[in-house]
């Protein structure tokens, strides 16, 4: 899962890392996507259908044979809470509860999937594992994305089991929950393990040795190191990167508005798109040196958290439904409408919030023909 700006994030939730300058998204997901269909096409060739005793033995590296149980697991609590919704049955009861955990640890032992259900399972493992090795701390907040709404105490013990990797690192993240209930905290305390321990950590290449083994991955290119800089003025498209938006405290005083932002709102619930537009297109002076084609590609990891946690409630497919519901409309104003009739009254979105400002520059970015 997971997933998904890096000045805003370091703002809002305590981080010290850019996610923009160390993860290549695209690559990260071509790799993922690459590595999954050799190893489903290796293992279906002659199988309909995968076990957990076969999941946990599927390749040799253990960590992403256990990310894989782990996706698994947290697609089927998924499916199990929708469950739990249903308006006919009592599921909090205490004989139904008992009930239901009979059931799910009878289930647990009978894992079988197949093909066509596995391989998602399999390439989100393989980005979460990757991004695990390479930087725990990115990891982290797919973890508290996934978590969202969930006792972080709970979760993160719970799931402790599938992590083999940065063990003490982690067991010492878990005692973290003890003291830190708010996924902000929490973020800023495991910034300081990390710190703390950062040369005692095992080295990415050494870790991710036995996925190079099948798909050779390429660390500098996911991470961006040694990446030349394009010949000076060459344009086309780019994966965009995260977003700034300059604040007036932190911006030159040169490129400084002395005046607030002119509200881009319509009443309480709605956002006038002309107003919108011309705002941004005031604003937008060099700052972004990407482009957007397509919302549900292009944006980055971090504003992806910040999404699913500010505007979705930490509901990653409700996001990316929004998206995909976004790069569907033709124009600005059409993307704008849909945003005031699906999901600003209903989901009780601050107007004036720096996370919808973003998201509607990076609907301005996508309709902008400049870019």
């Amino acid at each position: 899962m997971s997933g998904a700006v890096a000045d805003e994030i370091r703002k809002e939730y305590g981080l010290s890392i850019d996610m923009a300058q160390s993860i290549d998204q695209s690559y990260l997901k071509e790799y993922s996507g690459q590595f999954a269909e050799r190893i489903c096409s290796g293992f279906f060739a002659d199988k309909q259908y995968i076990t957990g005793n076969e999941i946990i033995s599927l390749t040799a590296c253990r960590q992403l044979n256990l990310m894989v149980i782990k996706s698994l697991f947290g697609a089927w609590q998924s499916e199990l809470e929708k469950l739990k919704k249903n308006p006919f049955f009592d599921y909090g009861s205490e004989e139904v509860a008992e009930a239901l955990r009979d059931f799910m640890n009878v289930l647990s032992q009978s894992i079988k999937v197949s093909r066509v259900n596995f391989q998602p399972l399999l390439l989100q493992a393989v980005e979460d594992t990757v991004l695990f090795a390479v930087d725990p701390r990115i990891f982290l907040e797919i973890e508290l994305a996934y978590s969202a709404g969930a006792n972080l105490e709970v979760y993160f013990k719970e799931n402790k089991k599938y992590i083999k990797w940065h063990t003490d690192l982690w067991s010492e993240l878990v005692q973290a929950t003890e003291r830190f209930s708010l996924p902000e905290s929490l973020s800023m305390a495991f910034d300081e393990l990390v710190d703390k321990k950062r040369d005692r950590l095992a080295d990415p290449q050494d870790l991710l040795k036995p996925l190079s083994d099948i798909t050779w991955l390429d660390l500098d290119r996911l991470t961006g190191a040694n990446q030349p800089a394009p010949p000076s003025g060459q344009q086309g498209y780019q994966p965009l990167p995260e977003l700034k938006i300059p604040s007036q405290s932190s911006t030159p005083s040169a490129q400084r508005y002395d005046e607030e932002q002119p509200s881009i709102a319509l009443g309480q619930e709605r956002i006038d798109p002309a107003l919108a537009w011309a705002r941004f297109e005031r604003e937008s002076y060099g700052l972004i040196k990407g482009s957007v084609r397509k919302l549900s590609e292009d944006i980055g990891i971090n504003q992806r958290f910040m999404f699913t946690r500010k505007l979705f409630f930490g509901n990653p497919e409700n996001l990316n439904a929004a998206l995909s519901d976004l790069d569907a409309t033709e124009s600005f104003f059409d993307a704008v409408e849909l945003l005031n009739e699906k999901y600003i009254a209903q989901l009780g979105w601050d107007l004036q919030s720096e996370e919808l400002i973003e998201l509607l520059f990076l609907i301005f970015l996508k309709f902008d023909v400049k870019n």
